[in-house]
């Protein structure tokens, strides 16, 4: 069973279903779900574990109630929460305000500095997945280089993350740097980059390394909700890698797994992605 450490959040998310779109200075009339598990580490973690994964998170959590309820749920979702901080004060909890076309708008509580426990070589990880603003980031993912294969997301809060495969959103580029993507992953990963994976949301996606480029459509669906798509994909990708599925393999994978997480409606995809991956 491959052994996977994912450096991403763990919320609470409190979704408010909107009755048309955002607009300055409006009013607006909602319908509020009860809470939901949530974060970077549970939408990428969760459909890793379906997948026949061992999954870790390392995060930050505060030291109340609804801590004990974000890591009770993750591990009934298989998640192993052991390597999660707990320091004084609340935990986060985040709004998710959904327009009726699926598309949300994420309120979120500022969050103070802080650090991770560098607790990466104590396990042998088949991987390494960052999606963390923890402040001592960028020296543990140097670190983990050396030891394992490492997938990052891009956070604009980092002018360098290593790693050896990294994940762009296309909106996140300036008109310069989507230009040439595969110069500004090489500034901003290191010299331990193989590849760039970017989305470009219903235009698809890329993988890009440095003498090949693969393209996939991205698929049509319904969207109910568009909440944690990129996470599922991330997953999808590094299971791919991890699995050493062919490269166009791991957008096609890529895909499938995002179209179960943007037809249902909470931040982890449906249970007929669990239903196919627990096969």
């Amino acid at each position: 069973m491959p052994k996977l450490l994912l450096l991403a959040n763990l919320n609470i998310d409190k979704v408010l279903h909107l009755q048309q779109d955002l607009q300055t200075g409006g009013r607006h009339y909602y319908q509020q779900q009860s809470k939901r598990l949530g974060g970077g580490g549970a939408n990428t973690g969760v459909p890793l574990v379906w997948a026949g994964f061992d999954v870790s998170i390392q995060c930050q959590l505060g030291n109340d109630s609804n801590a004990d309820w974000i890591i009770s749920t993750s591990n009934q979702n298989g998640l192993d929460c052991r390597y999660v901080q707990k320091i004084e004060g609340p935990s986060r909890e985040l709004l998710l305000m959904l327009t009726p076309d699926g598309e949300r708008t994420i309120v979120r509580p500022d969050q103070a500095p802080f650090s991770l426990a560098d607790r990466i070589t104590s396990k042998n990880w088949n991987a390494i997945y960052f999606n963390t603003h923890a402040q001592n980031a960028p020296e543990l993912a140097k670190a983990a280089c050396q030891q394992s294969i490492v997938f990052a997301q891009y956070l604009k809060k980092w002018d360098r993350l290593s790693c050896h495969y990294l994940f762009v959103s296309l909106n996140d580029l300036s008109p310069e740097q989507a230009q040439n993507p595969w110069a500004f992953a090489q500034n901003y990963a290191g010299e331990h980059l193989k590849g760039l994976i970017l989305t470009k949301g219903n235009l698809g996606a890329e993988l890009i390394t440095k003498d090949s480029c693969y393209q996939q459509s991205a698929p049509n669906v319904e969207v109910v909700d568009t909440t944690g798509a990129g996470d599922v994909f991330a997953a999808a990708v590094i299971a791919a890698r991890v699995n050493q599925l062919p490269p166009q393999q791991w957008l096609i994978q890529g895909n499938l797994w995002a179209s179960y997480a943007l037809t249902s409606s909470s931040s982890l995809p449906s249970e007929s992605l669990k239903t196919i991956l627990c096969k």
